[in-house]
């Protein structure tokens, strides 16, 4: 089995920058479970 190389330009994440201040916000100022901020980013 061979796997491909991603791009430099690729995120090695599946969540851009602003998504992941925002989940900062929640948990940090707003004190927010991880169970409640999946919840909330499901729905």
């Amino acid at each position: 089995m061979s796997k491909g190389k991603l791009p430099v330009t690729a995120s090695a994440s599946q969540m851009g920058p602003n998504l992941l201040s925002y989940i900062r916000v929640l948990t940090g100022q707003y004190h927010l479970s991880i169970r409640k901020v999946q919840s909330l980013l499901k729905s």
